[in-house]
């Protein structure tokens, strides 16, 4: 199981128990693109990092201590890239 599964958009409403239109509003001002969700091409379904959305509701009023978690987060991803081969 991933560190950091991914959810659709009805799990993320019922995390942050908001309506979809709270959270494409949200989308566009508290959620960052590639930190709290994604879109791998246009016209596909969002999907939503369901740890990242448990932290920030975790610390609404706290964005410092959320934004630990973002950078743990950050780091996660670099730790995970595969090991490019070095050209002679």
């Amino acid at each position: 199981m991933s560190d950091y599964p991914f959810i659709d958009k009805h799990a993320a409403c019922e995390i942050l128990d908001c309506s979809e239109s709270t959270l494409r509003r949200r989308m566009k001002t508290d959620l960052t693109k590639d930190i709290h969700w994604v879109q791998r091409n246009k016209g596909e379904a969002v999907k939503f990092n369901q740890r990242m959305l448990e932290d920030y509701l975790a610390h609404l009023g706290d964005p410092d201590a959320h934004l630990a978690a973002i950078e743990a987060y950050k780091a996660h991803l670099q730790t995970n890239q595969p090991k490019r081969k070095r050209s002679a």
